[in-house]
């Protein structure tokens, strides 16, 4: 699984989502190097779309991303795929975060 999280960068349409990547984990931050931060996902019919508020999550539809909000991304592609062939993968999760606010 490779995973991305950053913040919006322009409404989700046409099956592709923009980030600023800011975070991620192991695989996807080592195939980022020497790219650039601010890339593009595809999501497909398959992809589930969550927004995470006070920790309940709920689904939602692309339409409703905000550019600015925190996101994460999830596709499921070979280990040896290069970014680029992973950026063609629809992704199998992308989660909205709220947040995080000082209790």
């Amino acid at each position: 699984m490779w995973l991305f999280i950053g913040t919006l960068n322009s409404p989700a349409a046409a099956g592709k989502v923009a980030i600023h990547v800011q975070s991620g984990n192991w695989l996807a931050l080592r195939k980022m190097l020497g790219q650039p931060l601010d890339e593009s996902f595809s999501y497909g019919n398959r992809t589930i779309f969550i927004l995470w508020r006070s920790g309940v999550p709920t689904v939602i539809s692309p339409s409703q991303l905000k550019v600015g909000d925190r996101i994460s991304i999830r596709i499921r592609a070979p280990r040896v795929d290069s970014l680029q062939q992973a950026q063609l993968v629809p992704a199998s999760h992308i989660g909205d975060h709220e947040p995080h606010t000082p209790s």
